[in-house]
């Protein structure tokens, strides 16, 4: 399953990573850092699901289409919708 995110810019030193879908976002002190921290998040919550028998589909948030912006460009990725 893939997951879009949203990056953005909190100040001088600071990023943070979003996943709309899942509604879990990261921070780190470079892009790559703040979306390597999102990837280990999505992939504890997916496993930690997974554990307690609960699929995917049921955490995600219903999305047809996700903007994705990074300081000033702006990309459109199509999401799936689960539901």
């Amino acid at each position: 399953m893939d997951f879009s995110i949203e990056l953005f810019k909190k100040d001088k030193d600071r990023y943070i990573a979003f996943s709309p879908r899942l509604n879990l976002y990261a921070e780190g002190n470079t892009l790559n850092k703040a979306v390597k921290r999102l990837q280990e998040i999505i992939n504890f919550y997916l496993s930690s699901a997974n554990e307690l028998g609960v699929s995917p589909e049921e955490l995600c948030f219903p999305h047809q289409r996700i903007e994705v912006s990074s300081q000033g460009q702006q990309l459109f990725l199509e999401g799936k919708n689960l539901h």
